[in-house]
């Protein structure tokens, strides 16, 4: 479990702590791309229309991590899918139940594993 930083009157960020999402991407996927807020991510790429590919800072351990995804787009009922995984990124994809792949205004992603040492 993490310690409460008294001083700071925080908890910190730990990030041998288990079962701490040890990445996590709030970012714009229209237009220009642009992270909205992240931690452990270096940076994305735009590789297409609703595909991106997020960069960790430190590398996953391995690629047996967990991860999750959302997003918000009006009109539609989307999806986040995880297209590959590797130790130092994940690619994801945006798209609608049925049809074409989508920009969304706002996805998230999250990870959750061990990190390398």
């Amino acid at each position: 479990m993490a310690d409460f930083n008294k001083s700071q009157g925080t908890w910190g960020r730990d990030a041998n702590v288990s079962g701490a999402c040890k990445a996590w991407i709030n970012f714009n996927g229209t237009g220009t791309i642009a992270i909205n807020d992240s931690y452990n991510v270096s940076t994305i790429a735009d590789e297409g229309t609703g595909d991106y590919t997020v960069n960790f800072a430190t590398d996953m351990a391995n690629d047996d991590y967990a991860s999750a995804g959302m997003c918000n787009t009006y009109g539609y009922s989307p999806k986040v899918l995880e297209r590959e995984r590797a130790v130092g990124s994940i690619r994801v994809m945006v798209g609608p139940y049925s049809g074409s792949f989508i920009d969304a205004t706002s996805i998230g992603v999250i990870v959750m594993g061990e990190l390398s040492s």
